[in-house]
């Protein structure tokens, strides 16, 4: 096979042609054209074999001059080089085709060894050029024109291989939210920051005599250089994140930052820098913390979390994964209410591996879609086994990981899977965390619509566990929220909490949303949230997440979890009575629904009102005797009241004084209305009505009557008003003696 190189000879004259090809055609495979156009349609055809061009100057058609024009313009062309040849002497051809691209210049008639020479050296330093061109793209990030990836890796290993006695710490950056700059203010700029930032490190690095730098990936960036403190690296930290702010003061530029001090100078250059990726992933999204260093910990997380890797498809394919069922909980009927179903994994040597270990790995690496459908239809299976049985269970609900939201055939599939087992979509519930709304509020809110068409149920998970919780209640028409106790309970201010999860569920009673509290853990939450008017509960203090087996007997069987906390056999309690509830929404007035046990009474509901006048901390609301927080000089007429309100069936009333909330006495008339009886327990309505300022206005004219009296006695005088002296003597003489 001919390893020839081809020549592209363009001349209008054939003469001239066959000249050329004669001298050529012993080295090289010839191709002619008789003007510019026919050699531009020649290349579009053979640019890959055409070694060089021989060019005449003057042609029809299209000249030698555009024909360069044409060529230069061309990425793929303007590489192969261009021997000019022309009979004209004058020096402005030979200067005019330089300047448009020609590479050499060859005069007619042809000198057979001069034209062989500039042909060959411009072969030559077209080869070189296109090897250099190579070795820089191998090597060189074409858009910072710093060190790529592979370079980078390779000279940090030269780097710490040629010097074995010294500390190096390899550095992995990127920008936080780097995306959002692409989408405000295009591509370009996104390039032309990262082309600074380039620049920026090259800057910070040149103080040390040995460094290595380079462009990972996208906004990812990686640098390693000589380890002499943690003070040291620090400072370089810092000047780095003092140049980026340079760049814009109208950009948030906002760096991410992981260290791995090198100890292990024999550890390939990737396996370096994934230890500074996984120490970055420690601050991401930190802005106060930008910066954390790798430790031996995260080796053993990432460790595991590649065994998880490895086993993921085997243990699908073989059912390692089962549900467990949580049970929701009716707090006010104190009945089951349905549950959630959650993934374990029973590995064959590992045991049980938790939730938190294996979720956020195949959140990471998408498996989650795959996991998600088949906890999907393994809760469809159940569900179908139980109707099949002429049970009547409660709804399901299922998880549904923001990975499916991006999937465009997702709400096809999920009503696809419920309606092939024929499941009333009212009975197969789906949650979607707030989170995912964050990443992509469209999307979701696009779902959720076409899940409700579809008749489903959509709970929103974690509410207020992100930061556009109002924006999530305003623009995504959720059916039920969830909220997180331990969320709410994590505040260094005392009372906090529960006052930001008494408003969001009085915000979602407005809106007409029920609400779901989960992580329930103690008798003190259940009381609280019962008193707030919370509809349901789901938590450990009810029931922990359990075998299928162990829930269908609670549940399908309307079993009650915890007893203690019904307050009465009858159907209609106190807590969901209509009259009562009807009374709660609308009085304006503070209101509340007492229960009273002969040594005690118990405050089970309020209204609005109440808390307006007591506020969330009230202590009459924690206490299982109201009396307790009334002054005791007044807790005997508070008693007397609800007796004689119970031996008439009838109303009475008292007024007794406590301490408000901020340690100030206020006065409160209390008028109560006897209800019902169950046993020794008595139900009694009350009206309460804040009487301080009559009470203090009483008190002042009691003071002010007293001490009138008082002078009064003290002073006994008369005046005796006269002008006769004889008269004045006279009186002052009867009156003396009174």
């Amino acid at each position: 096979m001919s390893t020839a190189k081809t020549i592209l000879i363009v001349d209008d004259s054939e003469i001239n042609r066959l000249i050329l090809s004669r001298i050529l055609d012993n080295t090289y495979v010839i191709l002619e054209a008789d003007n510019g156009q026919t050699a531009l349609d020649i290349l579009k055809k053979h640019c890959d074999i055409i070694s060089c061009i021989v060019l005449d100057l003057v042609m029809p058609i299209m000249n030698g001059f555009e024909f360069l024009a044409k060529i230069t313009a061309d990425e793929k062309l303007r590489t192969i080089p261009v021997v000019v040849s022309t009979g004209d002497d004058a020096t402005s051809n030979e200067i005019n085709a330089l300047k448009a691209g020609a590479w050499d210049f060859v005069r007619k008639p042809y000198v057979a060894d001069i034209l062989n020479f500039r042909i060959k050296n411009a072969i030559e330093r077209s080869q070189l050029a296109a090897f250099t061109q190579l070795k820089y793209l191998a090597e060189f990030d074409t858009l910072t024109g710093i060190y790529n990836r592979s370079k980078l890796y390779s000279e940090t290993e030269k780097l710490i291989k040629d010097s074995p006695d010294k500390s190096y710490v390899v550095i992995r950056f990127d920008i936080n939210r780097f995306s959002l700059i692409n989408s405000f203010y295009g591509t370009d700029e996104g390039n032309n920051l990262l082309i600074y930032l380039g620049h920026c490190i090259k800057e910070v690095v040149s103080g040390f005599s040995e460094y290595v730098y380079g462009r990972l990936e996208a906004d990812i960036f990686g640098l390693c250089i000589p380890f002499v403190s943690v003070d040291k690296t620090i400072k370089i930290i810092e000047d780095a994140i003092s140049l980026f702010k340079n760049y814009n003061n109208s950009y948030d530029i906002v760096p991410c930052f992981g260290l791995y001090i090198v100890r292990d100078h024999t550890l390939p250059a990737n396996i370096m820098f994934d230890r500074a990726t996984l120490a970055s992933k420690k601050c991401k999204g930190n802005y106060i913390e930008c910066f954390a260093y790798y430790n031996e910990e995260m080796r053993s997380r990432l460790e595991l979390e590649q065994e998880i890797i490895n086993d993921m498809n085997f243990a699908l394919q073989n059912n390692q994964f089962d549900i467990y069922i949580q049970p929701k909980y009716n707090i006010v009927t104190n009945t089951p209410a349905g549950g959630e179903a959650l993934v374990r994994w029973f590995h064959p040597q590992k045991g049980m591996i938790s939730p938190a270990e294996f979720i956020p790995v195949f959140e990471q690496n998408g498996f989650i879609s795959k996991l998600d459908y088949y906890v999907w239809e393994k809760t469809c299976k159940q569900i179908r086994s139980w109707l099949d049985c002429d049970r009547h269970p409660h709804p399901i609900s299922v998880n549904v990981s923001r990975v499916n939201l991006y999937d465009p055939h997702f709400v096809e599939k999920i009503t696809a899977l419920v309606d092939k087992y024929q499941i009333p979509h009212e009975l197969f519930q789906i949650e979607l965390t707030e989170s995912a709304y964050t990443d992509n509020p469209e999307a979701m809110k696009k779902s959720i619509i076409n899940l409700q068409k579809n008749n489903f149920t959509i709970l929103m998970d974690d509410f207020g566990s992100g930061y556009s919780s109002l924006n999530v209640l305003k623009n995504i028409p959720v059916d039920i929220l969830k909220i997180d106790m331990k969320f709410f309970s994590e505040t260094e201010v005392g009372g906090r909490g529960q006052n930001i999860v008494a408003s969001v569920i009085r915000m979602s009673k407005w809106l007409g949303i029920p609400v779901v509290a989960e992580g329930v853990e103690n008798a003190e939450t259940v009381k609280f949230l019962r008193e707030i008017g919370c509809e349901y509960i789901q938590g450990y203090y009810y029931a922990k997440p359990m075998p299928v087996e162990q829930y269908d007997l609670y549940a399908c069987s309307n079993a009650v979890f915890r007893k203690d906390y019904a307050k009465t056999s009858s159907n209609e309690t106190p807590m969901n009575n209509p009259q009562i509830d009807m009374v709660m929404k609308t009085f304006m007035q503070p209101v509340a629904v007492f229960e009273y046990a002969v040594d005690k009474i118990e405050v089970l509901r309020v209204n609005d009102s109440y808390y307006n006048l007591f506020c969330y901390e009230d202590s009459a609301l924690t206490r299982h005797d109201m009396t307790e927080v009334v002054a005791e000089d007044c807790r005997q007429d508070v008693f007397n009241a609800f007796n004689e309100a119970l031996k008439t069936k009838e109303v009475a009333e008292c007024d007794y004084h406590r301490l408000s909330i901020s340690n100030e006495k206020m006065w409160i008339n209390l008028k109560i209305k006897y209800i019902s009886s169950i046993e020794n327990k008595h139900i009694f309505f009350g009206c309460l009505t804040d009487i301080t300022a009559q009470k203090e206005i009483d008190f002042e004219l009691h003071k002010f009557r007293n001490a009138l009296n008082s002078s009064l006695i003290i002073s006994n005088k008369m005046l005796i008003v006269d002008d006769s002296t004889v008269n004045r003597e006279y009186l002052k003489l009867i009156f003396e003696k009174q």
